[in-house]
């Protein structure tokens, strides 16, 4: 404790110090100091609410693969748009995670949890209730079990987020319009068990090394496996693994970060993935690579870092041409309807290929195709846009709530002149 001078009316023989005093009442609410799992991360950033650059990165990523199933030329590998979507949820759901952290001093589960519910269960509820009363109640198509698996088991499947695991796929005569449910599912599962390894990392002091080396043994697991399933979690989870160790690392150094934010590398990460693609179609073409997903187990372990660093450069900041063109309004607004782009696409395209657009028989084949590709991109942003006005704008107003909240702030403690004798 210092004094102050002495002033020259003050008693004589009394000393005035400086004291600090902090009420009992402000102590209690005082927010637990943080730990130091994450010694080197940096400093505490305000949490980047929304980057319009991953809106394009969105409508890239839903193009590919409304493109690969409508059957486009040279798009024989957009189904790799479903990688570039779980390699952007891993890494910014362990951003947001770190800076939740960060400015609270913990990691609420139950708050993550509720507003990923808020996010992607309503309008999954909708089509999943659709599929079911086309089943149960307007009896569309024929049902049947198929190797001991129940028209019941595939409602489950599709309700309970576990339709990635059902090994057959002609239990229902229309379940092609649920195929492409399998991602949802292994993205919730993965929603459900990264957050509590993370916690656990980081009070342990090792979530990037436990980030790194899980990522290692789902490649090693799918390169040594007899049998890729390339729907199931413990082999595509290698994606969102890999955004979230990219996450970590760059969330740890500011100067990483900094490096990865400069123009020419998401300008070459960008250059790399469409090169790797390119190599890809190229070898599958020429018999060189698996044809199908098979060829996943080998690309994907090069295919997804260089696509968490291009994920990483827009997150804190790129600058350019790549970034401005990423942010153009039409994209950053299909980017923002992109999960009922991919949550209806499926239906559209049986509707328009084999319902409303059946004739035409007589037309130029590339004349036919193309109106069919021009009303199902149409009809899909017209039902993906109501889907996103109607259904999940009013649940993300919900989700707001959920937001964390920073931690109390400590104020200054008050400076009190105590009178001692000297």
């Amino acid at each position: 404790m210092g004094s102050r001078p002495r002033r020259p009316n003050d008693p004589p023989g009394v000393i005035f110090r400086m004291k600090d005093v902090r009420p009992a009442t402000i102590e209690s609410q005082a927010p637990p100091a943080p730990d130091s799992s994450l010694k080197d991360e940096a400093p505490p950033r305000g949490v980047i609410r929304h980057v319009p650059a991953l809106d394009g990165v969105r409508t890239i990523a839903i193009g590919a693969v409304m493109g690969y199933h409508a059957g486009v030329p040279g798009l024989q590998l957009g189904w790799l748009g479903v990688d570039l979507f779980f390699v952007l949820s891993g890494f910014l759901i362990t951003t947001l995670l770190l800076e939740e952290r960060s400015r609270t001093g913990t990691i609420s589960l139950p708050r993550f949890w509720g507003r990923r519910f808020l996010r992607l269960m309503p309008a999954y509820m909708l089509y999943a209730a659709g599929l079911t009363l086309a089943m149960l109640v307007f009896h569309v198509g024929t049902l049947q079990t198929s190797h001991g698996w129940s028209p019941a088991d595939l409602i489950r499947a599709i309700w309970l987020y576990y339709y990635n695991y059902l090994p057959v796929s002609d239990i229902w005569s229309y379940q092609h319009l649920a195929a492409h449910l399998w991602s949802l599912a292994v993205e919730e599962q993965f929603y459900l068990v990264w957050p509590i390894l993370l916690v656990l990392g980081l009070r342990l002091g090792v979530a990037e090394a436990m980030a790194w080396g899980l990522a290692l043994a789902i490649a090693a697991n799918a390169l040594l496996s007899d049998r890729y399933e390339f729907n199931r979690l413990e082999f595509r989870g290698l994606a969102m693994v890999l955004g979230c160790a990219f996450a970590i690392r760059l969330y740890r150094d500011p100067i990483l970060a900094r490096i990865v934010s400069r123009p020419i590398v998401v300008g070459g990460a960008a250059v790399m993935a469409v090169v790797i693609m390119a190599a890809a179609t190229f070898g599958q073409t020429r018999g060189v690579l698996p044809q199908g997903w098979g060829v996943l187990r080998w690309l994907s372990p090069a295919f997804c870092p260089v696509l968490a660093a291009f994920i990483g450069g827009l997150w804190y900041g790129a600058d350019g041409f790549l970034p401005r063109l990423l942010s153009l309004r039409p994209l950053q607004y299909l980017g923002r309807i992109s999960y009922g782009l991919y949550l209806y696409h499926i239906l559209v395209q049986y509707m328009v290929w084999h319902v409303i657009l059946t004739g035409f028989s007589s037309w130029n084949p590339y004349i036919r195709y193309g109106l069919r590709l021009a009303v199902y991109a149409g009809l899909t942003v017209a039902i993906a846009s109501l889907s996103y006005r109607l259904v999940e704008i009013p649940f993300l107003r919900l989700k707001s709530r959920l937001e964390p909240r920073p931690a109390p702030m400590r104020p200054e403690r008050p400076a009190v002149l105590i009178a001692e004798s000297g």
